[in-house]
């Protein structure tokens, strides 16, 4: 019986809202960081983003390096922030290989709500956790 591939998360997505004070606002933000932690850079991830009706896509280019090339280590990251998003939204991450992984999310007044991931997947979708500025 052949074995089947192990799954192996390369990125997690954060999706959470965000009230900005200075503005009285709330946004979505959208974090998407490596789970590899880079020794030498924060490398950013490169990404073309698009957003099309209720449907987010995010197709991951590749790594760059950093525009202050300080010495530091973490997570590679994108990030991103879209105001006025409520309903439920298809999120379509598009990996360097040509691989999607689409998420059924549902985003309220109040929080975020993952109602559907694939079973086989290269990212892990976190909602209404805030990421440390360091990961």
């Amino acid at each position: 019986m052949p074995r089947k591939k192990p799954e192996i998360i390369e990125y997690r997505l954060f999706i959470m809202l965000q009230f900005l004070e200075r503005e009285q606002r709330y946004t979505t933000m959208f974090v998407l960081q490596t789970t590899r932690v880079f020794s030498s850079f924060q490398y950013e991830i490169s990404v073309k983003e698009r957003l099309e009706g209720k449907a987010i896509h995010f197709k991951i280019l590749g790594l760059r390096t950093p525009r202050l090339s300080l010495p530091a280590f973490g997570h590679a990251r994108f990030s991103t922030e879209y105001e006025g998003l409520r309903g439920t939204y298809m999120v379509h991450v598009e990996g360097l290989d040509g691989t999607v992984n689409s998420f059924t999310v549902k985003i309220t007044q109040k929080k975020v709500v993952l109602m559907k991931a694939p079973p086989r997947r290269f990212v892990d979708v976190i909602v209404d956790q805030p990421v440390a500025a360091s990961e």
